[in-house]
């Protein structure tokens, strides 16, 4: 309690939102490598992906995009998938997330927004991972990679990502 108040005060204030982006990068990897069993493959529930709406709230921004790329590129080291995953799935992280921070700075905190952000997050991880990176490079079929990935984002970054944003908006306005 020391430590945050001592940083939150004065010039060291702009340390906060680096240390949040350093947070939920280390968040999203170590949720994603302990959970790897379900993290990766053609039908998978990557549960750090419920972290993702956060670009939309204001107080993350920019620098939960910053967080969730690097928590993806440091997860996917350990993707079956090797420098495909890890490219690729940073490259999906810091689109979805680009346009959620935009969503929010026009329409947030409104649940029409953070259902837009949820559903382009979707559809762009569906892309990118089930076909482009499972079908198109791993040759997986496209019924299989599309589902899977479909399904486990649904779970994870529609379910539980729209739960943590709405936990998250809920207490910000106390």
């Amino acid at each position: 309690m020391r430590v945050y108040s001592k940083i939150s005060s004065g010039r060291d204030k702009r340390l906060i939102p680096i240390i949040r982006a350093g947070f939920i990068a280390v968040l999203y990897a170590t949720t994603t490598i302990i959970l790897q069993s379900i993290s990766f493959g053609p039908v998978q529930v990557r549960v750090a992906d419920a972290l993702s709406p956060l670009p939309y709230i204001p107080r993350y921004g920019l620098y939960a995009v910053a967080g969730l790329v690097m928590g993806v590129l440091i997860a996917n080291i350990v993707s079956p998938y090797g420098i495909y995953d890890i490219i690729l799935g940073s490259i999906t992280n810091l689109i979805y997330g680009v346009i959620a921070w935009l969503i929010g700075r026009f329409m947030y905190p409104s649940k029409i927004g953070l259902l837009l952000v949820i559903a382009e997050e979707i559809a762009i991880t569906t892309f990118f991972i089930g076909y482009v990176l499972l079908h198109i490079v791993y040759n997986i079929p496209l019924v299989v990679s599309i589902s899977g990935v479909m399904l486990g984002s649904v779970i994870s970054q529609g379910i539980l990502g729209y739960l943590l944003t709405m936990m998250l908006i809920r207490r910000e306005k106390k």
